[in-house]
Formats: structure tokens, C-alpha cells, sequence
């Protein structure tokens, strides 16, 4: 999946979740002011977040587990209540 130029915000739990091996890309793209995690990446689920900014979600900005891999470049992830990516 490819999602460009969008806003994701507001969501009852994560803005963007990756699981069972996904393949996804992110770019020039907002995640803000969801009740949870802005990305969520686990299970083998493999993305990229380039150019997006991550902010003011009440848990972590990105957390990664689970044998999940992300890559993040030229992103601002911050003002998260939890950890940036974790």
C-alpha cells in the first residue's frame, strides 16, 4: 500500500497499522492526534516513512515490534505523549 499526501488523525486507536508481513510506503503524509500509536508496524509487516510528520498521538509516534522493520527518512516524529519510535 501506498499512501501520499494524506491526513490521518483523530482515530479511536492507531492512524496507520501494519501487520501479517504488509509491505507499505508513507510519504508526505500527516499522523497526528490519534487515541493511540500514530504506526503501528508488526508481524514480519516491513515500510517506509519518508518525508511525514508524527506528532501528538497519546501513545508512542511509531513503535515497531514483533519482527517488524521500518525505515524513517527525513521525517519529524515528536510531541508524541509516549516514546518517538520505539
Amino acid at each position: 500500500a501506498v499512501l501520499r499526501n494524506c491526513s490521518i488523525h483523530d482515530n479511536l486507536t492507531y492512524g496507520v497499522e501494519a501487520e501479517s508481513k504488509a509491505k507499505f510506503i508513507l510519504s508526505e503524509t500527516v499522523i497526528k492526534d490519534n487515541k493511540s500509536t500514530g504506526v503501528r508496524v508488526s508481524d514480519k509487516s516491513n515500510g517506509l516513512i519518508s518525508e511525514c510528520q508524527v506528532y501528538q498521538n497519546i501513545k508512542d509516534g511509531v513503535i515497531v515490534w514483533q519482527e517488524g522493520i521500518i525505515n524513517v527518512v527525513k521525517s519529524k516524529v515528536n510531541e508524541n505523549k509516549g516514546s518517538g519510535i520505539r
